[in-house]
């Protein structure tokens, strides 16, 4: 399982997308910005963008229909 921080900051991104509605690529690009700049996760940035882009890619498809 992922670090607390990784899953807070997929939770933060995923919100900011599909409640806030905060463009996809900018919540993307700050959740993975943040988790580059922590040694502890910036190995784990690639899968934060991969799943975050999928959930854009999902709310772009399907709307507010996504939650």
């Amino acid at each position: 399982m992922p670090p607390p921080e990784v899953r807070n900051a997929l939770r933060l991104a995923t919100v900011e997308m599909l409640v806030e509605g905060v463009a996809p690529h900018a919540a993307v690009n700050t959740a993975v910005a943040l988790l580059r700049a922590n040694k502890r996760t910036a190995h784990l940035s690639g899968l934060a963008n991969a799943v975050l882009c999928s959930i854009g890619a999902a709310r772009r498809q399907h709307g507010s229909r996504v939650l």
